[in-house]
């Protein structure tokens, strides 16, 4: 299991618990997990508010190809708001349940990601798969959008 300074960071934790771990020195490399318009705006503000400082940083926003959320909105929110110091990188290859532990076709550019990278923002979100725990599926669990956690999910692995 990859450990680098990979940290889960929900809306509902402070953002303040990650400002330790990250040196603001020069060009630095920040990845953003699921980069969707609203969560670059809030991150953002943060910025803005001096809440969240990352003088220097790069944000890079990570996604997998197959994921249901239209990306085109981030895109159009970073060029509308000319925000310079964001990009994205849309990750490809097949992800599936049954191999999120293991090597698989995006563990390559999940390599390239880490080692680019100073650290990564997880944000919350709905219901994880139940079988990427080994439970089964529950009568009122909505899973709306299963390949953001596959490859969150393998991400970290």
């Amino acid at each position: 299991m990859r450990s680098r300074n990979c940290l889960l960071i929900s809306v509902f934790i402070p953002v303040i618990l990650l400002l330790s771990r990250l040196d603001t020195a020069g060009q630095d490399t920040l990845l953003m997990v699921h980069p969707t318009a609203d969560n670059i705006h809030l991150v953002d503000r943060l910025i803005g508010q001096g809440i969240f400082p990352l003088e220097g940083y790069h944000l890079l926003g990570v996604f997998h190809e197959d994921e249901a959320y239209d990306y085109g909105e981030a895109a159009d929110y970073i060029r509308d708001h000319r925000l310079q110091y964001v990009s994205l990188k849309e990750v490809k290859g097949k992800l599936d349940p049954y191999h999120i532990s293991v090597t698989n076709s995006c563990s390559d550019q999940f390599e390239e990601l880490f080692a680019i990278s100073r650290g990564a923002l997880f944000f919350g979100g709905p219901d994880i798969p139940p079988v990427l725990y080994g439970e089964p599926l529950h009568l009122l669990t909505r899973v709306t959008d299963p390949f953001r956690h596959y490859f969150e999910v393998s991400f970290l692995y």
